[in-house]
């Protein structure tokens, strides 16, 4: 099953056909043609500029994120007129192989500070996130947030929900954990990080996240206060 997972709506939808891109202004495939796509997740941006689609269209893994950097770097995408900030951000979790990237000339590199770890894929013509590599990725995954982009992928409930430590109140109460079934169920006391580590089980069919950034360039460093709310 498929589930269309962009901040719009959180409905399922019908099975992913082959061109389930969202309309690209202007029309053009990226480097690596339109069929690397046909079976893989699509990380798109909300004006339909750019976009990546990831070689696996299941996801390695889902998990909320309560930490004080994915907000904060959704709050900043926000208030440059991306996404609105989920107050519990959906992460999501591919093997780290991109099939096809489209409008790659409207991507940016940011950080959040000087000794920030994490590096986004935003978008410049409407900020959205379309991916996040980290160094305890390890090269062997990445990550795209739910309500960051229009992210089409497979459907998984969430493994875990992490850095509860970080939460403060001026972000009201952490929703209710969901299962499978949309129920509340209680929070996994421990996740599972093993997809962290897992090489990709055979050749890469595009390119990898880090040769991605070598093109795109130069890092912006935002230069935020941690943890600040924006």
């Amino acid at each position: 099953s498929s589930w269309r997972l962009g901040w719009r709506r959180r409905t399922r939808s019908p099975a992913v056909e082959p061109a389930h891109w969202p309309p690209m202004a202007g029309g053009e495939a990226g480097a690596l043609g339109p069929a690397a796509a046909k079976a893989g997740a699509v990380a798109a941006c909300l004006c339909g500029k750019a976009g990546l689609s990831f070689a696996a269209f299941e996801p390695r893994m889902h998990l909320e994120c309560a930490c004080y950097d994915c907000f904060q770097a959704l709050e900043w995408a926000a208030s440059k007129g991306g996404p609105p900030a989920p107050i519990m951000p959906q992460l999501y979790y591919f093997s780290n192989d991109i099939a096809e990237v489209r409008g790659e000339e409207h991507m940016r590199l940011y950080k959040l500070r000087a000794d920030g770890r994490a590096v986004r894929v935003v978008t410049a013509c409407c900020h959205s996130t379309l991916v996040v590599d980290h160094p305890c990725y390890a090269g062997n995954c990445l990550m795209s947030y739910a309500d960051g982009c229009q992210l089409t992928a497979g459907s998984m409930p969430a493994g875990g929900r992490i850095f509860l430590k970080d939460w403060v109140e001026s972000r009201g109460e952490p929703p209710p954990f969901l299962g499978k079934d949309g129920t509340v169920v209680p929070v996994p006391e421990k996740v599972d990080f093993s997809f962290m580590k897992a090489e990709l089980a055979g050749p890469r069919r595009g390119i990898s996240l880090q040769e991605l950034c070598r093109r795109l360039g130069e890092v912006e460093c935002l230069g935020l206060t941690e943890a600040e709310r924006i």
